[in-house]
């Protein structure tokens, strides 16, 4: 009786495995999708995989850092955070001048989400804390010096 109940759980094990496998390899395709709003929605459900399975798709992750869209790039970046290996630590890393220069944007919305996305950086974004703090004393709207706050409260904790 116990080998048929081990042979049982062995076998839903690998369905289970080969079920996370072909969620990954959907959410690689939604990440090419059109529409930013399904590419951000598969950034959420990969940060929130088991990395075992959501370092599946580091590759795809990588160059959804370079999305058009600030959501996309900043799930993206929360997801690598998350994955925490050589490959998506380093492409983090190779991320942060992009999100450093685009603090200095005149535009709200990019200086925002920038500073948004620093917070997903991990131990990554530590070089970024001295910018945050300038950034969260004297940028000129109240919304930007806030979220640089929050993400320097995230940042701290890898000092």
């Amino acid at each position: 009786m116990s080998l048929i109940l081990l042979l049982f759980s062995s076998s839903l094990f690998l369905v289970s495995c080969k079920n996370k496998e072909a969620e990954v390899n959907n959410l690689i395709l939604e990440l090419e999708n059109k529409d930013p709003i399904i590419r951000r929605k598969a950034t959420i459900k990969l940060a929130q995989m088991d990395k075992k399975y959501s370092s599946l798709a580091t590759t795809s992750l990588i160059k959804a850092l370079d999305d058009g869209n600030w959501n996309v790039k900043n799930g993206a970046a929360h997801a690598l955070k998350r994955i925490n290996s050589k490959e998506s630590t380093k492409a983090l890393s190779q991320a942060l001048p992009y999100y450093l220069i685009s603090l200095k944007s005149s535009n709200t919305s990019v200086r925002w989400h920038a500073a948004s996305g620093l917070g997903y950086f991990g131990k990554s974004g530590v070089d970024a804390i001295p910018t945050l703090k300038k950034i969260a004393t004297s940028d000129k709207e109240r919304s930007v010096r806030n979220i640089a706050l929050f993400s320097l409260r995230k940042l701290n904790a890898y000092k």
